[in-house]
């Protein structure tokens, strides 16, 4: 990609990352961040509401910035959202697309509402974005070698263990490499035995406090936080959801 498209977009998402008002969510992540930094481990000591992985990953950045971390953190998932927009743009064109198309794909993903507010916010979106687009990277290569099968399960892996609606199109791809030798699934599923462990590490630290933050939470609290909206969750607004964001 080329390097002053790179760097004009790096300027507007660095930008949006300033400028954008505080998120309500954004409060846990970096919470969890700077708590993982002084040696608290989510779950047991502290509540944590997704899947484990982005507080360890963030962790020093926290230490290095201290009462900045807020901000350090929103610039850190600006340049993730960075890379994800370069690997969709290699991917493109490692599958034969042309330059044009191939910008032209980066673009419009680069310009989605979901990503643009992944790139703006301090909250887990932009990592496992990151993740996945690195082994879509990966993904398409024809020759397919063992490091690379072993570095796919790794960032499919790491893409769950940061969010855990990533499991979808892990689980597709690992579907879809059963039935297809040349993606050796055994390879695959071996490079993500790491993260697999990690995550059952901090389940064995404490499972009443992972099970919660994983499974248990976001199952009930759309439905409680929309109690007095029930409408919001209807398909109706689903579809209207839909539309504008595909805007």
């Amino acid at each position: 990609m080329n390097i002053l498209l790179l760097g004009g977009l790096a300027a507007l998402y660095i930008a949006l990352a300033l400028l954008r008002p505080v998120d309500h969510d954004e409060s846990q992540y970096v919470a969890a961040a700077v708590l993982t930094a002084h040696g608290l481990l989510p779950y047991r000591d502290f509540a944590y509401l997704q899947t484990p992985l982005q507080p360890f990953v963030l962790a020093p950045i926290a230490v290095l910035t201290g009462a900045w971390t807020w901000p350090a953190l929103r610039l850190t998932n600006a340049l993730l959202g960075l890379a994800s927009v370069a690997f969709v743009h290699a991917a493109a064109r490692r599958t034969g697309a042309g330059p044009t198309t191939a910008r032209l794909c980066a673009a419009l993903f680069a310009t989605t509402d979901i990503l643009l507010f992944s790139i703006g916010t301090a909250r887990n979106d932009a990592l496992p974005a990151a993740c996945l687009a690195a082994a879509l990277w990966l993904i398409v290569r024809e020759d397919r070698t063992r490091a690379g099968a072993l570095t796919i399960g790794l960032l499919l892996a790491a893409a769950v263990a940061a969010k855990i609606s990533y499991a979808l199109p892990a689980a597709a791809y690992g579907l879809y490499a059963l039935v297809h030798p040349r993606h050796r699934v055994w390879l695959v599923a071996l490079g993500a035995v790491p993260i697999v462990a990690f995550v059952g590490w901090t389940f064995a630290v404490s499972p009443e406090g992972f099970l919660f933050g994983t499974l248990h939470f976001p199952a009930q609290a759309p439905a409680e936080y929309y109690a007095a909206r029930p409408w919001k969750l209807s398909l109706a607004a689903k579809a209207l959801d839909t539309l504008k964001f595909l805007a």
